[in-house]
């Protein structure tokens, strides 16, 4: 399922370049974001869909067009339900 990871410096203390997540995402044709930062997850739920896990520090944020979960289990369970595909062995 995956094909690697990337890493976009989004709190860049000036020592790399900083590449925000929804640039990132678009550059590389990335269709699904899991993410518990909820700025990243808000800019990048403009244009694809984002599974947001449940922290203190974004608990008080809510939009729909962001999935929020509170575990892995469940995060693999509404990756499922997005892509349109329940079979078990799609997403691991």
């Amino acid at each position: 399922m995956f094909s690697g990871i990337l890493f976009g410096n989004t709190f860049s203390n000036g020592s790399r370049i900083k590449i925000p997540k929804r640039q990132l995402c678009s550059e590389n044709l990335i269709s699904l974001l899991l993410e518990d930062h909820w700025d990243c997850a808000y800019e990048v739920s403009k244009d694809i869909p984002v599974i947001l896990f449940n922290k203190p520090w974004n608990e008080f944020y809510d939009s729909p067009r962001i999935s929020r979960v509170y575990s892995w289990k469940e995060a693999v369970k509404e990756a499922r339900k997005i892509s349109g595909n329940s079979s078990p062995s799609s997403l691991s």
